[in-house]
């Protein structure tokens, strides 16, 4: 087994390579990245599943769920006449794929070992690349088109996505697509961490890495879910709370003086994305990192409460962004919302306590979602299987 873990995490990474959040295929191997990563995914599945036929190695309730989903979603394509629900059943589908090929090829713990050291190595190298490029000592290797007028820019150590190459615009993302996504499986893996590995003193050390690097990304997501993690760990009294929130209000306040005052651009840009874009939205409802959302979310709900579809939305609110907490009320309604967030409820409102899920991990993975409310794509659902679905990862012991 230990022979072919490295292969097998490369295969994997191939095979989440040109999936969402992950572009590190549009990197190597361009245009090609979406049919490689969907190939490999289904031809690795299928070749396994044949060989191994009746042990598929996910637990029923995540499959039952997944089934209920896939029923909706077609539902949901049909009433609206669209396919953009379809492209969300293909992610459920390719998540599911990703499970049974990592439970088969590795095993969870094996993979979660390998996966958290291989976001570690990002991290790392994002801070070295960031250093680099400040003191001016790194230059692009390359540029890659993505999305409409975005591309990613390839610095080696890092990636950007972005419309133009300048020092003003870099807000690194790992190896990822943006940075909030990096931030949002950053925190996943703190809670991987802390649910199954708190003695393991080296998973530990990876796990504050983690938390650290993360800074890197300038998330707001991330300062605020790293801060409910460090109140949840190690301010459980009242003194400490407050000691807590008293030492982070000084740290802030002391960076947002100094960053206000200072000219350096580099400065500056970090001064907009973090305590301007705050300071923005608590004056106009509105992000600069989410587009015009948050204000056009009620709005889109009131005209639409039953649901309406994405391709409607681009049509009808160009300018909306669809990344935001009011995107998935909007996209399936009052009806369908409840369904589509099933997958994270059930295993907490059923299996709780059988699942080791204590509140202050449901509080943090829920400020989580709130970043990245539109949770499936296939990364994403294998770290909720592991996360929600497993109870001892050594032994792979799940629900049913």
């Amino acid at each position: 087994m230990k022979s072919i873990r490295i292969p097998a995490f490369f295969f994997l990474l191939v095979c989440m390579g040109g999936l969402y959040p992950f572009v590190h295929n549009y990197v190597l191997f361009g245009g090609a990245a979406n049919i490689l990563s969907t190939g490999a995914t289904v031809v690795g599945f299928g070749a396994l599943f044949l060989w191994q036929r009746s042990d598929f190695k996910i637990t029923r309730s995540f499959l039952r769920l997944a089934a209920i989903h896939i029923v909706f979603l077609s539902l949901w394509s049909a009433i609206f006449n669209t396919l953009d629900y379809l492209v969300t059943i293909q992610s459920l589908l390719l998540g599911l794929m990703m499970i049974f090929l990592i439970k088969s090829l590795l095993g969870l713990d094996n993979f979660i070992r390998l996966f958290v050291k291989f976001f570690v190595i990002m991290v790392i190298s994002m801070a070295i690349g960031l250093a680099l490029l400040v003191l001016g000592k790194l230059t692009l290797l390359s540029s890659i088109d993505y999305a409409s007028d975005l591309k990613i820019w390839n610095y080696g150590f890092f990636f950007v996505k972005r419309g133009s190459e300048s020092l003003i615009a870099i807000r690194p993302a790992g190896w990822l697509d943006e940075p909030g996504s990096l931030a949002f499986i950053i925190m996943f893996l703190v809670l991987i961490i802390d649910k199954f590995y708190t003695d393991d003193k080296t998973m530990n050390i990876f796990k504050w890495i983690l938390i650290v690097g993360g800074f890197l990304t300038t998330s707001l997501a991330h300062i605020a879910t790293a801060f409910l993690y460090v109140v949840s760990k190690y301010a459980r009294r009242p003194k400490q709370i407050i000691f807590t929130f008293a030492a982070m209000t000084i740290l802030l306040g002391g960076a947002y003086f100094a960053m206000a005052e200072s000219n350096d651009p580099l400065v500056k840009y970090l001064y907009n994305r973090t305590f301007q874009r705050v300071t923005d939205f608590v004056q106009t409802g509105e992000d600069a990192g989410r587009g015009e959302g948050f204000a056009m979310g009620p709005e889109i709900f009131n005209k639409n409460p039953f649901g309406i579809s994405p391709q409607q939305i681009k049509m009808t609110y160009p300018r909306y962004q669809h990344e935001n907490i009011w995107s998935p009320l909007l996209y399936y309604g009052v009806l369908g919302f409840p369904i589509f967030f099933s997958l994270v409820a059930v295993p907490i409102l059923l299996y709780r306590k059988k699942n080791n899920l204590n509140w202050s991990l449901i509080i943090i993975l829920g400020a989580n979602l709130l970043q990245r409310p539109s949770y499936i794509y296939p990364m994403y659902l294998v770290l909720i299987y592991v996360l929600l679905y497993t109870q001892r990862i050594s032994s792979e012991k799940e629900q049913v």
